[in-house]
């Protein structure tokens, strides 16, 4: 759900109207595609420690298996990929950890 809220919350605060979510389920992984109306691509930022921004892509990148940006029409669309466990459980990594 962070992914999938992440990429959207950029989509409406950096990109451009008509914003538009796509999620697809292949192969045992499922691909979260966020569409917006804004040809500016996406930069993975490096905030310092002091900063309550910039962090958004970080995370995206840490928590998909792949992720990146194309271009669509006027504008783009940035999806990320996350991989289906088998037995149908993707457990957040904190519980991986433990």
């Amino acid at each position: 759900m962070l992914l999938v809220s992440e990429l959207a919350t950029n989509a409406c605060v950096h990109g451009a109207e008509p914003i538009r979510v796509h999620l697809a389920v292949d192969q045992g992984s499922v691909r979260v595609e966020v569409e917006d109306g804004s040809p500016v691509m996406p930069e993975v930022q490096r905030p310092d420690e002091r900063s309550i921004v910039g962090r958004g892509l970080l995370m995206v990148e840490s928590l998909s298996h792949a992720w990146g940006a194309e271009p669509f029409g006027a504008g783009k669309v940035v999806w990320a990929e996350l991989p289906i466990r088998s037995g149908g459980s993707n457990l957040n990594r904190r519980d991986q950890m433990t």
